[in-house]
């Protein structure tokens, strides 16, 4: 019991090389969804501690779209691509990343690749750091000595998995809840997330107007922003009707949240 709480504090690494991993063959070994909730139902969790588990799980997801989507622009950059999101938030973000050089504004320059690298280094320490968190709130904070144990010993032969049995505890929380919903602790961060991506929705669907531009009339409404490409006009119905698909798909997801 105390070993594993040990190890994920003072060599994670060593522990996250040791899920999916068959501690018998020492082979991979995918576990599914049934596995892990078979592992969870045998905790006996109390309501408060699905609560408590939840709490952390929606923080986590929350820092973690952030993290995703800071290193999807950095990917972007190295790739020599377009941005999703619009110019003024994309000039705002790289320039955090990027440690806010001016000459940096293209990746023409070996220095330039350099500080999007390093960017990029400290967006996977970010990652790194918060999975360690929410695997010590999880050791720490949620469960107790004896479940401690018995999550490892139920895992067996696999090394137990906080994100997938965290996974499975949120899902559970959600099918607990009225008409399905999923209980929101900090509701402000499933309407930012909204917002992010009904921004990113408009940009994309500008840059399928201009054919791959950046666009113009980004802040007006679709009909507006498609009609200034320079698509014939079979071509500008198709972007239309992909770019309302595009933008109601990301709605539809978002308000799953």
């Amino acid at each position: 019991m105390y070993v594993i709480k040990h190890v994920s504090l003072l060599n994670p690494g060593a522990m996250y090389q040791l899920i999916g991993i068959n501690l018998e063959t020492g082979n991979p070994q995918a576990a599914s969804d049934e596995f892990w909730q078979a592992v969870v139902g045998q905790l006996r969790l109390t309501p408060k501690q699905v609560d408590d588990a939840c709490a952390a799980f929606e923080l986590y997801t929350y820092q973690a779209s952030k993290v995703l989507a800071e290193r999807q622009e950095l990917h972007n950059r190295l790739m020599g691509r377009p941005s999703d999101a619009p110019a003024h938030d994309t000039a705002n973000s790289v320039a955090g990343l990027a440690g806010s050089s001016p000459r940096c504004s293209s990746l023409d320059g070996p220095v330039c690749r350099l500080e999007v690298l390093e960017a990029l280094a400290r967006n996977l320490k970010k990652e790194h750091s918060m999975r360690l968190m929410l695997n010590c709130f999880f050791y720490n904070r949620v469960l107790t000595g004896l479940q401690l144990s018995q999550a490892a010993v139920f895992s067996f032969p696999l090394f137990p998995d906080v994100y997938a049995m965290m996974c499975v505890i949120a899902e559970d929380g959600a099918a607990r809840s009225p008409a399905g919903q999923r209980r929101l602790v900090f509701a402000h961060h499933a309407q930012e997330l909204r917002d992010a991506a009904s921004s990113a929705a408009r940009a994309r669907a500008a840059r399928l107007a201009g054919g791959g531009g950046s666009g113009s009339g980004g802040s007006g409404s679709f009909a507006g922003s498609l009609g200034s490409g320079s698509f014939g006009a079979a071509a500008g119905v198709a972007a239309a009707a992909a770019a309302a698909s595009l933008e109601a798909g990301i709605k539809h997801e978002m308000e799953q949240l």
